[in-house]
């Protein structure tokens, strides 16, 4: 940060405390002065409220030159006023991070005692206090050259100030300051408007006007579309500046007015109050190179150039020599946070051996742990693969029986009669029947075929789904076309009850699939004269809206549900009054490692990899399916996308 800015925030900040503590009344007892008095005087109060009134009456300002003996007071005051809670307890912690910031130059230490302080106030809503703090810790940013956290903190100090009982105009002219100087300039001017506006109403000091107009002019210096508005400011004033007698003792002061004068071009008052600087007893260094600083551009404007250069001179080199102090000062802190943080990593490092070994021992232990999980799960993984394989073979070994078994019979067939059409032993009578009873086994096996053919796919992982828009109604006449013969032949009554319009996403031939393997299992276990019926409907619970049959046995009904047919748009339901199933089949229904294949009701035979083929097809539609039924009353199959 430039030297020219450090002195500027130094130079404010001066003013600040000056009008801070110039209303904190010097103690009228002189043993107060002392940290080593103000000790015994604590020590020597008989109760915990006498303790506490000590302390009252002074200041931890008067102690920055003692920080650790006054901190160690005003711990063991923290430590009883914790005991009683209230004010007591946050003024304290608020006192300690004032001692650490300013007496110990422990910046981080500061902040948190001032954030104890900050949320115990809050919770206490006493807004003065927040405003403080608010005030302290932007200045601790400041300092770090953190701007976002220090406008922040700022800019909340300046909202507890509003809702102070009697705000305080410094905290928002010191904000208007801050977004002149860094260049917030739409905040400054918009602050700036509502200051002037709040001036109109109160009785604000003409120093106080001086510094609002002051800093609109810096912010407006810098907006040359707003000329008009910098220069209607600058007449302001001109207007105010001859009408005051600015006879304080105080040089930060008196240079921010010798400022403003440069502003308005008015070199003989920048000449008088510069010089007035010089006439104070105690005057700051900060104060001593402004006023050097604004006297040589005076002599300047006045025209007076060997004054000018000598003063420019005298400048250059007060402002080298608050350089150097500025940078001592700087560095004098810096050490001493050194020396803490020497003196707390040498005790650490003393924990830290302690620590080692545990750490280490935790270390091994826990890899130690690791390992074994990792081989435990290993194991676990294992032994699911040889099942899953287990699993495998023994499905391929039971397909391989089936179709053995379910292709003996009609191939036989085949060979007979066609043997004895060969022969011509057939009569044309006996040859029609013949071929009717061949063409519904002909189909049987073709669908038998078709469903180990596409199960065979799936299980190699080759079955991907193209979804696109379909209509339902058309894909379900289309199996009921196909499977119209096998219907006619059981005199069984198919009833297609679903919306022409229905529409959903999914892949239209695995829809035709999962169709016509319901539809032929309903068809196989529905006796003749039966009835098969086909719902859709928009479906928002996990009970179907369209059919929920009564049950009279539990021990021969069952319901096969998941949680994800709660989630789902649409369910569709294939319902027939057929022989139906039990609990115990329903349980195996969907297992490739379960026999659950079951003779049809005119005994027609299948390899039980339908409904298996149907529950993967639904669920790479992103469906789900569920069944219910009810031996001797019939089955529910629920589809829900």
């Amino acid at each position: 940060m430039p030297v020219k800015r450090i002195c500027t925030i130094y130079t404010l900040f001066l003013g600040f405390t000056y009008s801070l503590y110039a209303q904190i009344p010097t103690p009228t007892d002189p043993i107060l002065a002392s940290i080593d008095s103000l000790t015994r005087l604590f020590e020597a109060a008989t109760s915990d409220t006498a303790k506490l009134a000590v302390l009252s009456k002074s200041q931890p300002v008067r102690f920055i030159k003692q920080p650790d003996a006054a901190l160690n007071l005003y711990q063991r005051a923290l430590t009883i006023a914790h005991r009683s809670g209230g004010k007591v307890a946050y003024s304290l912690m608020y006192d300690i991070g004032y001692l650490y910031q300013n007496g110990k130059f422990d910046e981080y230490e500061a902040f948190n005692w001032y954030q104890k302080a900050l949320t115990a106030a809050e919770a206490a809503q006493d807004f003065d206090m927040c405003a403080s703090i608010c005030r302290d810790i932007g200045f601790i940013y400041e300092r770090q050259d953190i701007k976002d956290k220090m406008f922040a903190y700022f800019e909340k100090g300046a909202y507890y100030n509003d809702k102070r009982a009697n705000p305080d105009i410094f905290s928002q002219i010191s904000l208007l300051y801050f977004y002149s100087t860094y260049g917030r300039l739409d905040d400054a001017l918009i602050l700036g408007d509502k200051l002037v506006a709040l001036e109109q109403k109160k009785q604000f000091s003409s120093y106080d006007i001086l510094q609002i107009y002051g800093y609109q002019l810096t912010a407006l210096k810098q907006t040359p579309e707003k000329k008009a508005t910098f220069e209607a400011y600058k007449n302001k004033i001109r207007a105010i500046i001859d009408t005051v007698a600015f006879d304080t003792n105080d040089g930060a002061t008196l240079v921010n007015v010798a400022f403003l004068c440069l502003d308005i071009n008015r070199p003989d008052l920048v000449i008088k109050y510069c010089n007035h600087v010089f006439s104070l007893p105690n005057y700051t260094k900060p104060a001593e190179v402004y006023a050097l600083q604004y006297l040589a551009q005076a002599y300047e404007m006045q025209g007076n150039y060997p004054l000018s250069t000598q003063y420019y001179k005298k400048y250059i080199a007060a402002e080298l020599e608050l350089t150097k102090t500025t940078l001592t000062d700087r560095a004098g802190q810096k050490i001493l946070r050194i020396e803490a943080e020497k003196d707390l990593l040498i005790k650490q490092n003393e924990v830290d051996k302690q620590k080692t070994f545990a750490i280490l021992g935790l270390i091994i232990g826990v890899l130690l742990l690791i390992g074994v999980v990792l081989t435990y799960r290993f194991y676990k993984r294992e032994r699911r693969t040889k099942q899953e394989l287990a699993d495998l073979n023994a499905t391929k070994d039971r397909l391989f029986a089936l179709l053995s078994h379910d292709l003996m019979s009609p191939m036989a067939n085949f060979k007979n009669i066609l043997m004895l059409t060969d022969w011509g032993l057939l009569s044309q009578t006996e040859f029609k029947d013949i071929v009717k009873d061949l063409s519904a086994k002909a189909h049987n096996l073709h669908s038998m075929f078709e469903n180990v053919l596409h199960w065979a796919i799936s299980q190699m992982q080759g079955i991907k789904a193209k979804r696109e828009s379909v209509q339902i109604a058309d894909i379900i006449n289309e199996q009921i076309e196909l499977l119209k013969p096998i219907a006619d032949s059981k005199h069984i009554e198919i009833q297609q009850l679903i919306p022409n319009d229905l529409t959903i996403e999914l892949d239209k031939n695995h829809l035709a699939l999962i169709i016509r393997n319901l539809l032929q299992n309903a068809l196989k276990f529905t006796n003749a004269h039966g009835t098969i019926a086909f719902n859709a409907q928009k479906h928002t619970n996990s009970q179907s809206p369209i059919t929920n049959p009564q049950t009279t046995d539990p021990k021969d009904s069952f319901v096969h549900r998941t949680p994800l047919e709660r989630e789902r748009r649409y369910l569709i339901e294939i319902k027939d009054n057929g022989v139906g199933m039990s609990a115990d089949v329903l349980d195996k229904l969907f297992k490739t490692n379960e026999n659950t294949n079951r003779k049809g009701t005119h005994q027609e035979a299948g390899t039980g990899l339908g409904l298996i083929l149907t529950k993967e097809l639904v669920e790479l539609n992103k469906g789900q399916i569920s069944v219910q039924s009810e031996v001797g009353k019939g089955t529910t199959f629920s589809l829900t996308f």
